[in-house]
């Protein structure tokens, strides 16, 4: 076996990640359990909040549809097809 000399410039390209769609992986390097600490709540906070946001109007469609027995979303899709709108 040969030894084989290591560039400087080739090693650093070698701790380099690209991740999704080109983007730098920003998970390398040493993970710090105090920053995940931190950053936990706000981040549990913002997907529920984001769930809450795409949940929402699938709810209140819903409550209007089958709970109020009011056909307004009918009426819309029936609009939106061009057909009559009483």
């Amino acid at each position: 076996r040969t030894s084989r000399q290591v560039d400087p410039q080739m090693d650093q390209r070698q701790n380099y990640s690209v991740g999704l769609f080109g983007m730098p992986d920003l998970a390398v390097g040493q993970s710090s359990e105090d920053a995940f600490q931190r950053i936990r709540p706000s981040h549990e906070f913002a997907t529920d909040a984001v769930i809450a946001l795409i949940a929402f109007p699938f709810v209140a469609a819903f409550n209007q549809h089958v709970i109020a027995r009011e056909d307004s979303t009918v009426r819309m899709l029936r609009s939106r097809r061009g057909g009559s709108s009483d």
